[in-house]
């Protein structure tokens, strides 16, 4: 294991708060980001300075002085061009490690063992399989009558209408601030979509809010709940359809539809909500 600093010294000013720092910058960088990050106290650096946080790119970006300070520490001098090919062979492995753990997933396929929460309101599932721990919450789509699943973990929520692998997690990119943003955004698209009549479209925007930003359960909810009412109304006005004949396409895509739904229900083992159960 080793820690590196290279001599890019490209000049620049860089507001840190309410000065800036002026000076020749170049990179540290370490096998591993642990001993980066170890170093990088050594020698006084903030850990909230840090780039790429978890990816082969991971570095701190330090003035001549730092640079002179960290080789005095003990980290190796590297031309551009030697820290290139050291960022390269990084970006390799880390590929060549997802892929492996892709490998592993697939050769071992696991199910989840869903078992009730009974800790969480509501129509939630939790796997209890080791390593695992994912949710599943399913709620009841009034426009379809049909449900959406919204699957949790470690504090991430998404809506997929595939089961995610058991044991995997559940990645996302975005801060707490910018999924914010994109739930008032999901919420008002929401409304377009109900004054416009497609209220499938509404409830799925108002489920993304829901992951989103859980904090404001209570609003989306309240948004659901006047949806419900407004399906309610329309399925009242509409003519009632007539029965397709036994044995003709539409009565065979039914069946279909059942059965599929019902293969779904003995995979994730969360029982249908029933209809007005929101």
């Amino acid at each position: 294991m080793a820690v590196y600093v290279d001599d890019m010294n490209l000049r620049a000013d860089v507001p840190n708060g309410d000065h800036t720092v002026r000076g020749k910058w170049s990179h540290l960088f370490a096998d591993t980001e642990g001993e980066l990050k170890a170093f990088a106290r050594k020698i006084g650096l903030k850990p909230e300075w840090i780039q790429h946080e978890g990816t082969h790119r991971v570095h701190f970006d330090v003035t001549a002085g730092k640079r002179e300070q960290a080789i005095a520490e003990g980290a190796t001098a590297l031309t551009m061009r030697e820290a290139g090919v050291f960022f390269l062979s990084q970006a390799r492995k880390e590929k060549a490690a997802a892929h492996a753990r892709r490998a592993e997933a697939e050769a071992k396929p696991q199910r989840h063992s869903w078992s009730a929460d009974g800790k969480t309101p509501g129509n939630v599932k939790i796997c209890t399989r080791d390593g695992c721990g994912m949710g599943a919450e399913q709620r009841w789509n009034p426009a379809t009558k049909r449900p959406l699943v919204i699957y949790s973990k470690d504090g991430q929520r998404v809506v997929s209408e595939r089961v995610p692998p058991c044991g995997s997690e559940l990645a996302s990119d975005v801060s707490p601030e910018e999924a914010r943003h994109l739930a008032t955004a999901a919420d008002r698209k929401a409304g377009e979509a109900y004054r416009a009549g497609d209220l499938d479209r509404a409830f799925r925007l108002l489920t993304d809010a829901h992951c989103l930003d859980p904090d404001r359960s209570q609003t989306w909810d309240e948004h659901e709940r006047r949806l419900a009412a407004k399906a309610d109304q329309s399925r009242q006005a509409e003519p009632e359809k007539p029965q397709p004949e036994p044995g003709s396409p539409e009565e065979r895509q039914i069946q279909q539809e059942i059965a599929d739904w019902a293969d779904w229900n003995r995979l994730v083992g969360v029982k249908p909500m029933e209809r007005g159960q929101l």
